[in-house]
C-alpha cells in the first residue's frame, strides 16, 4: 500500500491595512464629543481604543505628513517646515516642503517595493522619497485650473413684466453664458441666462438665489445676493483629478467625475462668501473622496488603503477661532463629528467585511488663531537688514505658519553674526500683542536636535509662536501685525493640550507618537501571521 505524504506548507498570510489620516482632530475635542454625544456609531463603539497621540514639534501640514509616513523626525526625512530655504553649493533658494522629495522611504513605498498593492486617496503629495511607483494607485486633491471670482452683473434695463436685464461687468473672466444678456425674473427669484426675452424658445441657463448651478467646462456658480441694481455670482474654478497611473485616473473620471476642489477659505475670511457657502465646498470635497474610496476599493483588492480625510482640517482652519463665541460654529463642529462618525462607520464595516486592520489617526490637534505677523517687516523694524538682494543683508525670515526659520548671512563676520542673532532673539523675546507674549520658543541652530529639526536646511534660528499667532506676509505698509487667512492652525508646542492628536485602532499604541504609526503599519503588512 502506497502512503502519500503531503509536502504542502501552510500558506503565508500577511495582514491588510486601512489607514485613515484624519488630520486635525484634537484629543480634547474628541473627549468633548464623546462626553456629549448620544450616538452609538463608530466613536462610542471604539472609545476604549482611542489614544492621545503626540505629534512632532512643528507639526505643520507637510512636515507632519512626512513624519507620519516615514516614521522619522524632520531631521531625518528633511522636510523641516511648510516653507524653508534649501542650501546647495552655497546658494539659498526658497522651497515649499510639498515640492520636495523625502530623504527616507515611506511605509507605503516600502509596501510598493515588496509588491504590495497600494491605494492612496486624497493625498496632498504624490511622492515620498521616490517620484514613480509600480504598485500604487494614487489620487491627490486635484489640480486647480483658473481662479475663483465674484462676478458683478449690472442692471441695464427693465420692462413692464418685472423682468430686468443685467450684463456681466467683469471683462477679465469671460464665461460664454455670462457674456450674453442676463434676465432677472423677480416673481420667483430666478435668474435666466438668455440672449432674448423669448423664454418659449428656451434659454441658456437658470439659477435660483443661494443655490449652485452648473456652467460649462466643469465650472460652478452660486447666486449670492438679491439686489435691485446688481447681482453677485460666485464662480469656482475648474478642478481635475490628478494622480497615477493614468488608467486609474481615467477610471475615476469616467465613473465618478471631476473633483469639486478644495474650499476657498480666503474668500470666507475676506467676507466674499458666507459660512454656508464655505461649508458646502468643504463637504463637497469630502464627498468626492468618499465616493472614490467606495468605488475603487470595490473593484480591486489592495493590501494597503490610505485615505487622507480632510474634514476637521478644513473646519479647523476655517472656523476654530470663532468656535468659543459662536453657537452656529459650535453646531458645525458637532455636525462635523457626526459626519466623521458616519464615514468611519462605513470604512470600519468595509474593513471588517474584507479582513483589514483599521487605523485612524489625526497626527496633530488644532489651536485657534487671531493675529498674524509679517516676520521680515518685524525684523526690519528692529534694525535687521532683510534686503536679500543686497550684499549687506543680515537675516531673512521664512514665514511658515506657526513657526519660522531665520537664516543669517554666511558672509557676515563671526562677531556680526552673533550680534545679529542676539538682536533677533531679544526682539522676539519681548514681543507682545495686547500685553500677551507672542513667542513660545526660540532655538539656535545648535539646539535644534532637541526637537528633531537638526538638518542642513534648517535656519540659524527657529522661532515657534504661541497659539493665537502665526507668521504670514501682509500688504499693510504701516505695521507688521495682520489678520490671518485662517482661523485655526497646528504645529504649536507640545506644552499646549490642544496640540495633541488621536490614534484609534484595536492595535495598541502605548505612549503613542506620530512617528510610531508607520512602524506599526509595516509590522502588520510584512509580518507572517499564518499558523504553523
Amino acid at each position: 500500500m502506497a502512503i502519500f505524504v503531503s509536502c504542502t506548507q501552510p500558506k503565508k498570510e500577511n495582514r491588510k491595512v486601512i489607514v485613515v489620516h484624519a488630520r486635525g482632530i484634537s484629543y480634547p475635542e474628541m473627549q468633548e464629543y464623546l462626553t456629549a454625544t448620544k450616538s452609538d456609531l463608530f466613536f462610542k463603539r471604539n472609545e476604549k481604543n482611542i489614544t492621545k497621540l503626540t505629534p512632532i514639534t512643528n507639526a505643520v501640514t507637510i512636515s507632519n505628513i512626512a513624519s507620519f509616513e516615514t516614521g522619522e523626525s524632520p531631521s531625518e526625512h528633511g522636510i523641516v517646515g511648510h516653507l524653508y530655504v534649501k542650501k546647495e553649493n552655497e546658494k539659498l533658494s526658497l522651497v515649499s516642503g510639498f515640492s520636495q522629495p523625502f530623504e527616507t522611504e515611506t511605509f507605503w513605498e516600502k509596501a510598493d517595493l515588496k509588491g504590495k498593492k497600494v491605494l492612496n486617496i486624497g493625498s496632498l503629495t504624490l511622492h515620498g522619497k521616490y517620484i514613480t511607483h509600480k504598485n500604487v494607485d494614487a489620487l491627490s486633491q486635484g489640480t486647480q485650473i483658473g481662479k475663483p471670482i465674484i462676478l458683478e452683473l449690472k442692471q441695464i434695463s427693465s420692462n413692464d413684466n418685472s423682468l430686468v436685464k443685467y450684463r456681466n461687468s467683469n471683462d477679465e473672466f469671460k464665461i460664454p453664458e455670462l457674456q450674453n444678456l442676463v434676465v432677472y425674473k423677480t416673481k420667483d427669484s430666478q435668474l435666466i441666462f438668455d440672449n432674448d426675452y423669448n423664454f418659449d424658445n428656451g434659454f441658456v441657463k437658470e439659477a435660483t438665489l443661494g443655490n449652485w448651478f452648473e456652467l460649462d467646462n466643469n465650472l460652478k456658480g452660486k447666486w449670492l445676493n438679491k439686489s435691485s441694481d446688481s447681482i453677485q455670482i460666485y464662480v469656482r474654478p475648474q478642478y481635475k483629478n490628478k494622480g497615477y497611473p493614468k488608467e486609474f485616473i481615467q477610471s475615476i473620471n469616467e465613473n465618478i467625475g471631476n473633483p469639486t476642489g478644495w474650499p476657498n477659505i480666503g474668500y470666507y475670511t475676506s467676507k466674499k462668501i458666507d459660512s454656508k457657502t464655505l461649508l458646502e465646498e468643504i463637504y463637497s470635497e469630502l464627498n468626492h473622496i468618499m465616493k472614490v474610496f467606495t468605488s475603487t476599493s470595490q473593484k480591486k483588492e489592495y493590501d494597503l488603503i490610505m485615505i487622507d480625510y480632510p474634514l476637521m482640517d478644513r473646519i479647523g482652519h476655517s472656523f476654530l477661532g470663532l468656535k468659543k463665541s459662536s453657537k452656529e460654529i459650535q453646531l458645525e463642529y458637532k455636525n462635523a463629528f457626526s459626519q466623521m462618525d458616519k464615514d468611519f462607520n462605513t470604512i470600519e464595516a468595509f474593513a471588517k467585511k474584507n479582513n483589514y486592520d483599521l487605523i485612524i489617526t489625526s497626527g496633530h490637534g488644532f489651536s485657534p488663531i487671531h493675529t498674524s505677523i509679517d516676520i521680515n517687516k518685524f525684523l526690519t523694524k528692529n534694525s535687521v537688514n532683510t534686503n536679500f538682494n543686497s550684499k549687506d543683508w543680515e537675516a531673512i525670515g521664512i514665514p511658515a505658519k506657526v513657526s519660522s526659520h531665520i537664516y543669517i548671512n554666511d558672509n557676515l563676520s563671526i562677531e556680526n553674526k552673533q550680534k545679529t542673532l542676539k538682536k533677533i532673539e531679544d526682539a522676539f523675546s519681548y514681543l507682545k500683542y495686547k500685553d500677551e507674549l507672542v513667542v513660545d520658543e526660540i532655538y539656535r541652530r545648535e539646539d535644534l536636535n532637541k526637537i528633531g529639526l537638526d538638518h542642513k536646511n534648517s535656519g540659524d534660528l527657529f522661532v515657534l509662536l504661541n497659539p493665537g499667532y502665526l507668521f504670514e506676509n501682509n500688504s499693510n505698509e504701516k505695521t507688521f501685525w495682520g489678520v490671518p487667512k485662517f482661523r485655526g492652525d497646528h504645529g504649536y508646542s507640545l506644552k499646549h493640550k490642544e496640540s495633541y492628536g488621536i490614534f484609534i485602532s484595536k492595535i495598541k499604541c502605548h505612549d503613542c507618537h506620530s512617528i510610531d504609526i508607520s512602524k506599526t503599519i509595516e509590522k502588520r503588512l510584512f509580518t507572517d501571521y499564518s499558523s504553523n
